[in-house]
C-alpha cells in the first residue's frame, strides 16, 4: 500500500509538481533580484520554499525507512538508508544556513547603505599629475 501511495503522489499529480517547479523558479528569480537591488524581503518566498522542501525531504526519508523495513530486516539496509538520509538532510540544512547568511548580509546592506552589488563612484574623477605638468 505504501508503493501505491507513493505512485499516487509522485506520478498522478504532475500538474501540482509543475506548478511547484514554476513557483520555485519564480521565488529564485525574486531572490536574485532582491540580492542585486538590496531588497532583502524578496528573499523570504525562496526561504519559505526551502523550508517546505526540507519537510518534503523528511517525508521522503520516512518513506525510505518504511520501504526498507517492509522489504528487508537486515542491519546493513538500515545503515545505508540512515546514512543516505542524514547526508541529504545535512547538505540541505547547510545550504539553508548559507542562504540565511546571505539574507542577513543583504538585510545589513539595506540597513547600512553599503552594497557589493551596487557600485558607485566614491568621488568625481580627478585629473592626473601628468595633465597638470603638460598644462604649465
Amino acid at each position: 500500500s505504501t508503493i501505491i501511495w507513493i505512485k499516487g503522489v509522485a506520478c498522478d499529480m504532475n500538474v501540482v509538481w509543475l506548478v511547484w517547479a514554476i513557483a520555485q523558479i519564480f521565488s529564485v528569480n525574486l531572490m536574485f533580484y532582491g540580492i542585486k537591488n538590496v531588497l532583502w524581503y524578496l528573499y523570504i518566498p525562496h526561504f519559505v520554499f526551502r523550508c517546505a522542501c526540507l519537510l518534503l525531504l523528511f517525508v521522503l526519508c520516512y518513506i525510505i525507512f518504511a520501504r526498507v523495513s517492509a522489504v528487508s530486516n537486515t542491519t546493513g539496509s538500515y545503515v545505508i538508508a540512515s546514512a543516505l538520509c542524514i547526508l541529504i538532510i545535512a547538505v540541505w540544512i547547510y545550504i539553508m544556513l548559507c542562504e540565511a547568511r546571505c539574507l542577513h548580509f543583504t538585510k545589513r546592506s539595506a540597513e547600512t547603505g553599503f552594497s557589493v552589488s551596487q557600485t558607485r563612484q566614491f568621488a568625481p574623477p580627478t585629473t592626473s599629475l601628468s595633465d597638470h605638468a603638460n598644462g604649465v
